[in-house]
């Protein structure tokens, strides 16, 4: 498995969110040592997924989806980047002070967080192997 977390391109929405992706408690742990915080939480239920919101000592703030699918069911997987990834969106939104973003922002911005989360997933199962 990966021993490094995969951070994420922003794509259409910038922010000053750090946004990043693991799918092993030890590339979680890593990072939280890394960016010098304290675990929050678990870092993913069995067969599940968490999102983590984190604030480092430097006010970096971390979005850090934690995925731990069930082995070969990568559409379970999709499904629970789409779940995690709405959290992530709700947080770049309150990020961007944007109370009531069009129906079509939020559509584009989720979207384009899919693909890149999609993406580094797939990255990191291709290096685990």
């Amino acid at each position: 498995m990966a021993k490094k977390a995969k951070w994420i391109d922003q794509g259409i929405v910038v922010t000053k969110v750090f946004l990043g992706l693991c799918t092993t408690e030890r590339q979680f742990l890593r990072e939280m040592r890394r960016l010098c915080v304290s675990p929050n939480a678990e870092w993913a239920p069995d067969n599940g997924a968490r999102t983590h919101f984190l604030v480092n000592k430097k006010n970096m703030i971390c979005c850090l989806v934690c995925l731990n699918p069930a082995k070969g069911k990568s559409i379970e997987a999709y499904a629970l980047l789409v779940h995690e990834i709405s959290h992530v969106w709700d947080h770049i939104a309150a990020d961007l002070d944007e109370r009531n973003p069009s129906s079509e922002f939020k559509a584009y911005g989720m979207q384009q967080l899919f693909l890149n989360y999609a993406d580094a997933y797939k990255k990191l199962k291709k290096r685990g192997k």
